[in-house]
């Protein structure tokens, strides 16, 4: 697994957030601060066999995104994509790559989340707007496929 800032390097950030938008650090996934809690995501967190949290914001603000990237077997990925399915998030199939959409409103304003799966990967971004997760979560696979190029298309 490669890390937060090779799957989404600064500049790419600030682009797709703000320009003072900063690399937040990188850790052991968490749940996804209560956005769209589902427990198929938690207990996917909890048992994947790779996986990594990693943050960006902006300083002094609430304004912060996150991306999970993990390894899922056959079956989490089927537990994950029927969850999503089922809580109403839309999904696109492009070649062999599966998204899963969904912004929603809430009492602090709108949430946002972009799971794209591929082979055995999972990836997560969360953030205020599908105008950031979804080009966030495509930065990240980019990366994934740039640094193993035997990763399905």
């Amino acid at each position: 697994m490669v890390g937060c800032e090779t799957l989404l390097p600064i500049e790419q950030a600030r682009s797709f957030f703000a320009q003072d938008t900063e690399f937040l650090g990188e850790r052991a996934p968490a749940a996804p601060n209560g956005l769209f809690p589902l427990a198929e995501i938690d207990a996917t967190l909890a048992t994947a066999s790779q996986a990594t949290q990693c943050s960006w914001g902006v300083p002094n603000s609430d304004g912060v995104f996150t991306l999970h990237v993990a390894e899922v077997t056959a079956d989490q990925r089927t537990t994950l994509e029927t969850a999503l399915s089922d809580a109403g998030f839309s999904n696109v199939t492009f070649e062999r790559v599966i998204s899963f959409e969904m912004a929603s409103e809430n009492e602090v304003g709108t949430t946002a989340a972009t799971h794209l799966f591929t082979a055995n990967l999972w990836i997560m971004s969360n953030a205020n707007t599908l105008s950031t997760t979804a080009p966030v979560a495509n930065a990240a696979l980019e990366a994934l496929r740039a640094a193993n190029p035997t990763l399905e298309p």
